[in-house]
């Protein structure tokens, strides 16, 4: 169990970094937990004039400091306001009744007009020094040759939020930087479930065989869970059928040498999942799976604890993902 409690709150117009720190290193100052940094990231969200996102992303960042303790930098944009910047900082201390309580500080950037140009220069000096930088982008994809993004060791993403399909083009560009989707992680529950249906000596061997997938959801969940069963079973477009719908779904039908099976995989609720195998001649399996209830802070940390560099497995359904679309 934790609780935070805010220890001081420092902000000003054209904020010189220096003031700043010092501000930071007063308000530290109020409780010897203070004293010592013990920051593992810096977390750079980049909201641009989204207020929607940035709100979003404030609560998410709040929470973040509890189980990944770092700086997290929220940077808004917004070209049509006189050019400047503001800066206001919260530090704040989370007390754990399991470990030792730690400071984490929260800074907010609004940058405006013609300093946006310089956005980089802006941000740079309130990034923690020798510790990674990631930048995470809620509701687009990074543009090419981006300063703030290139520099990062990591770039979270979600490919549910932008608006329209990945294309190849974007998957070039992400497989450059060391990407992390949002939206892969999400789909976690789903692919376990679906790789733990083909376990056992009567079910394995269908795995080779898969002559139909049916999947029903709302794109894109349906389409980057359809690129994965494709990338890992070496399934064709053909093998796929993806229909719209609420309640996600996953009919797989597959035959081994003279036998067939069905593999039944469909939402109950929004936390209840009911899997289904049948094998013919045989006992069909049925249970219920109860999946975590999730928020966005819970991606974020998975997000931020995962490996760093590209991730070759994402990077493949995604690939698939696309041909599919492309033949449907």
């Amino acid at each position: 169990m934790s609780r935070s409690r805010v220890l001081g709150l420092w902000s000003a117009p054209d904020a010189d970094v220096g003031d700043a720190e010092a501000a930071i290193r007063r308000i530290r100052a109020c409780d010897p937990a203070g004293s010592i940094r013990n920051a593992v990231v810096s977390l750079v969200t980049l909201v641009d004039d989204d207020r929607r996102n940035a709100t979003a992303a404030l609560r998410a960042t709040g929470a973040l400091g509890r189980r990944v303790p770092g700086r997290c930098i929220v940077v808004s944009t917004f070209a049509a306001r006189p050019a400047g910047m503001k800066a206001s900082i919260n530090v704040s201390l989370v007390e754990r009744t399991d470990t030792k309580s730690v400071c984490v500080e929260h800074v907010r950037l609004y940058v405006n007009g013609g300093a946006i140009a310089n956005l980089s220069s802006i941000v740079e000096p309130w990034i923690l020094p020798g510790l990674p930088l990631a930048v995470w982008l809620p509701g687009r994809l990074p543009r090419r040759g981006e300063p703030v993004v290139t520099r990062a060791n990591q770039v979270i993403i979600d490919s549910a939020r932008i608006g329209r399909p990945l294309a190849e083009l974007d998957l070039a560009g992400l497989g450059e930087l060391g990407t992390t989707d949002l939206a892969w992680i999400r789909l976690r529950p789903w692919r376990l479930l679906l790789a733990d249906s083909f376990q056992g000596a009567d079910i394995s061997p269908f795995a080779l065989g898969v002559e139909h997938a049916d999947i029903t959801g709302t794109r894109p969940w349906s389409t980057l869970l359809a690129g994965w069963l494709m990338s890992r079973l070496e399934l064709s477009p053909a093998n796929i059928r993806l229909a719209d719908g609420d309640q996600p779904k996953v009919q797989i039908r597959a035959r081994h040498r003279d036998r067939q099976a069905e593999l039944l995989i469909e939402a109950v609720d929004a936390y209840e999942v009911r899997v289904a195998t049948t094998v013919v001649g045989n006992a069909a399996r049925r249970r219920l799976v109860r999946l975590p209830e999730r928020f966005l802070v819970d991606d974020l940390e998975d997000a931020l604890r995962s490996r760093p560099g590209p991730d070759a497995t994402w990077m493949r359904a995604a690939v698939s993902a696309i041909d599919l679309l492309e033949h449907q």
